[in-house]
């Protein structure tokens, strides 16, 4: 099996926006991620391994899975070269309402195996993959059928204990607002108050990677985006070091291990893209 998650640098901006992403897993490798808004990943064929918050669940060959992965959840996807797994990301724009509904109820992450239920829900991605770009009431419609069910089925199971993931949440924050800056263990355990040791079991708990890592694959992917934003007038040595970045071999190792292509082969990609466009 290999990695696959949604493409790093849309993650990053995915919460800023109020659109509905719902397509088959096509995206190439990149690191652990988390957002805001509610995923949901339903395995359609062949085989996935999600880990959500240093805890993972296997769906096997032959029959369909369902992951329901909550706001600021750390996660990724292992997945076989022949699944299929329709993601669907329901931003907050759409989950105030639903909220308000649930009473403001804090549900974990699930994994659901039950196949009567998940064919239900599959039959509603699929409509809503269909009418994704209708109206707003009608794809609202539908995504409110889709949460409505997961709540009566008392799959979803409200969070006793928050306090741990408050705590990634508010590291995480953390990092999105600061990556520029030199970002240590210390620099954790001075601004939370916690030993660095607990901050290091953190990141090999849920991260699946150090902090180091994690916080260059921040700058590689802020690169990434200002290159996708207007790649003609950008220069990728000057976006690098804007990055936090201190030295350009560290760049371009951790740019090439996000996107698997160089930071001017990427660029050269985004300037084509948009000159099509124009």
């Amino acid at each position: 099996m290999k990695e696959e998650m949604v493409n790093s640098m849309y993650e990053l901006l995915r919460d800023r926006g109020n659109d509905l992403y719902i397509q088959y897993a096509d995206f190439d490798h990149c690191d652990v991620h988390f957002h805001q808004c509610i995923e949901l990943a339903l395995l359609e064929a062949g085989e996935m391994v999600i880990t959500v918050n240093g805890k993972s669940e296997a769906f096997r060959r032959g029959q369909k899975g369902l992951a329901f992965i909550a706001s600021y959840d750390v996660h990724h996807i292992l997945r076989s070269d022949d699944s299929k797994i329709i993601v669907c990301i329901i931003p907050a724009f759409f989950l105030k309402g639903f909220f308000e509904a649930a009473d403001e109820l804090n549900y974990q992450s699930c994994f659901i195996k039950d196949q009567e239920f998940i064919d239900k829900i599959w039959l509603l991605l699929k409509e809503l993959m269909e009418h994704k770009k209708s109206n707003l009431l009608l794809v609202k419609g539908i995504v409110y059928t889709i949460l409505g069910h997961l709540i009566e089925s008392k799959m979803l199971k409200t969070a006793n204990d928050p306090a741990p993931n408050q705590l990634t949440q508010k590291v995480l924050e953390y990092l999105n607002n600061n990556f520029k800056s030199k970002i240590t263990l210390d620099t954790l355990a001075a601004e939370f108050n916690y030993s660095k040791y607990y901050f290091s079991k953190i990141f090999n708990q849920y991260f699946a990677c150090n902090l180091s890592t994690y916080v260059n694959m921040l700058r590689a992917t802020y690169v990434a985006a200002q290159l996708n934003e207007n790649s003609a007038e950008k220069n990728i040595v000057e976006l690098a070091f804007d990055a936090g970045f201190d030295s350009m071999r560290t760049f371009y190792r951790s740019f090439y291990q996000l996107f698997k292509t160089s930071p001017k082969n990427f660029k050269k990609q985004m300037y084509c893209q948009q000159k099509a466009i124009k």
